[in-house]
C-alpha cells in the first residue's frame, strides 16, 4: 500500500484520530490528508524538477514532469506502466 493510500483510507475511516504529534501540536488523519492534498495541488512541474536538482544525482533528474489525477496501480501498489502509457 502506498503512503498516500494509507493516509486517505485512514482519513476516511478514522478522521479524528491523532496521526501526528509535533512540538505539542496534534494533527488528525483528516487534517494531515487535507494538508497533503493542498500541497500536492499546488506543486508545479518546475518545483518538482528544482527539488530533484537539489537532491538527486544529475543522471536521475527528470527532463520533464507530468501530473496525473489517478495512476493505474496493482493491488500491491505498483504502477501498471502499460495502462499508464496507453492513457497518454
Amino acid at each position: 500500500m502506498l503512503v498516500q493510500h494509507f493516509l486517505e483510507d485512514s482519513a476516511e475511516k478514522l478522521p479524528h484520530k491523532v496521526a501526528l504529534t509535533c512540538e505539542n501540536q496534534r494533527h488528525t488523519y483528516e487534517q494531515l490528508n487535507q494538508r497533503c492534498n493542498s500541497l500536492a495541488a499546488s506543486l508545479t512541474a518546475r518545483e518538482v524538477i528544482a527539488y530533484c536538482v537539489g537532491h538527486l544525482d544529475d543522471t536521475l533528474v527528470p527532463k520533464f514532469v507530468e501530473f496525473h489525477d489517478i495512476l493505474p496501480i496493482t493491488e500491491t501498489g505498483k504502477v501498471r506502466w502499460e495502462e499508464l502509457r496507453a492513457a497518454l
